[in-house]
């Protein structure tokens, strides 16, 4: 017999929960919400989510979750009294041998079956890493930016001169890539071009390779070269609002130019290829 998928109307004391705490880059995280809320979803439990892990800050204030059935707490005192703080305040490292996140004061794994129902366990852990390409149908679909975030975006659109740029992504840091190789040569001359990077000397690089084009960039480094999701001289606040500035400003451009692996690329593609409203 399937599993109900509506929201749950348990008593206090029968409701269930799964405690999930986002971990690394925003496209991991919006894999990971994907498993979590379909898993709430099918076995009716409330999603709690903690973010002191990823950015450390209020990630529900700068995206909402919309149209799921499922019934999201993000609230940090809320969630302490459900869970408790001896379970908030556990550190995590990554497992690398088991593409996973675990308890670094246990040996508690935090990868539960997702095909299985646990009736007698009131709340499950889930810590998650990794990335995927799940992403997409829930960006669309089940994520409204915000209202800071359009303005971000509105402002910073204002310093393009022109009605239409180029884009040009690369990561550089935690995944190289042969950047100087990539063909250009689709990008008109005098075309804007925004280059979205984890990498200052790559603006640079294009800055001096394409010298006939305007170059924009309003990422904001910091003072360590060093993955943006973990740049703890930047603010969390900053690297997810330019992270997802960076997105609108990919999915926006009027042609994607990316030799990059991971998938923020592969979001970035896929919003550009169906749309995404700014």
């Amino acid at each position: 017999m399937n599993a109900p998928t509506s929201k749950s109307t348990r008593s206090e004391d029968e409701k269930l929960y799964v405690y999930f705490r986002p971990v690394a880059g925003l496209n991991d995280i919006l894999n990971e919400f994907v498993l979590a809320i379909s898993y709430c979803k099918r076995y009716r439990r409330i999603l709690l989510v903690d973010q002191s892990v990823a950015y450390n800050i209020d990630l529900l204030s700068f995206f909402s979750i919309i149209n799921t059935d499922v019934e999201v707490i993000h609230d940090p005192e809320t969630i302490e009294r459900i869970v408790g703080s001896r379970i908030m305040n556990r550190k995590i490292r990554y497992c690398r041998s088991r593409r996973q996140h675990v308890f670094t004061d246990s040996d508690e794994t935090t990868r539960f079956d997702l095909d299985r129902e646990y009736p007698n366990v009131r709340v499950l852990s889930f810590i998650r890493g990794g990335g995927g390409c799940k992403s997409y149908g829930f960006f669309r679909n089940h994520v409204r930016l915000s209202d800071q975030v359009h303005q971000g975006f509105r402002k910073k659109r204002l310093h393009i001169k022109s009605r239409e740029w180029y884009s040009i992504q690369v990561r550089n840091t935690d995944l190289k890539c042969n950047y100087k190789k990539m063909n250009t040569m689709c990008i008109p001359k005098g075309a804007s071009v925004y280059v979205a990077t984890d990498d200052p000397q790559v603006i640079a690089y294009f800055k001096t390779k394409l010298t006939n084009n305007t170059i924009y960039n309003f990422t904001t480094f910091g003072e360590r070269r060093n993955n943006l999701h973990y740049n703890s001289s930047v603010s969390g606040k900053t690297r997810i609002m330019d992270t997802l500035h960076d997105l609108m400003f990919l999915a926006t451009s009027k042609r994607i130019v990316s030799v990059s692996k991971g998938g923020f690329i592969g979001l970035a593609r896929a919003l550009h290829k169906h749309g995404l409203q700014c």
